[in-house]
């Protein structure tokens, strides 16, 4: 069975965000953000180029919206302080199999790993395709995953799928109750909270029962 490890790290610290955490933690659904929103000015855009007909790269490249996880070679530290609001966050732990049958599988297992490049492709009709899977390799420490979609059908993942939510060190432990309280709604049943501790090596962190 070829089953891996993703990571969703998540912000607490702005009211407008807790309804898409609650979303994905009761509803199971993912959420998706337009690409324009990414912190990264150049990701997911078409470099101009003299004789380059962008417009119809565009055609062929259908608008979508991404929901974006890290695989295991990504750099804990950097990515819960990042994205986890400098360790005021926390972190969910996805297992999924990539040998599942489409009938089988959970949306989380429909993603592609993202590829990293000190030069960025020529994009044309036969690989842009490729364009939302590919960035600069300053972005390399995100070992990022994507899944895409391109229309308005709701993505509900298994809830097998989640195994782990893991609190930050600096997280308010106020909000445990809640995240618990999402998860025991959402049916997770497989999923164990954790807690951020100092590592002795004090380039990362260390994760104990919560």
């Amino acid at each position: 069975m070829s089953t891996f490890r993703l990571y969703k790290y998540l912000s607490i610290n702005k009211p407008e965000d807790w309804n898409y955490r609650r979303k994905l933690l009761v509803d199971r659904e993912l959420y998706f953000s337009d690409p324009k929103t990414f912190n990264d000015p150049l990701d997911c855009t078409l470099l101009a180029e003299e004789n380059d007909n962008n417009d119809i790269l565009k055609y062929f490249l259908k608008p979508f919206s991404a929901f974006c996880l890290s695989m295991e070679e990504r750099d804990d530290s950097l990515m819960f302080s990042h994205y986890g609001d400098s360790h005021k966050g926390f972190r969910l732990t996805f297992e999924v199999n990539k040998d599942n049958t489409i009938d089988e599988s959970s949306p989380l297992e429909l993603g592609e790993p993202v590829i990293y490049l000190s030069e960025l492709p020529k994009f044309e009709k036969s690989n842009v395709h490729r364009m939302p899977y590919t960035k600069s390799c300053s972005w390399k420490y995100e070992a990022e995953y994507r899944i895409l979609k391109v229309s308005g059908k709701k993505y509900i993942y298994s809830p097998d799928s989640l195994i782990e939510i893991s609190y930050g060190y600096r997280m308010n432990r106020d909000f445990e109750s809640v995240i618990k309280y999402w998860v025991e709604s959402g049916g997770h049943k497989r999923a164990k909270f954790l807690r951020a501790v100092p590592s002795r090596s004090l380039i990362c962190f260390d994760y104990v029962d919560a």
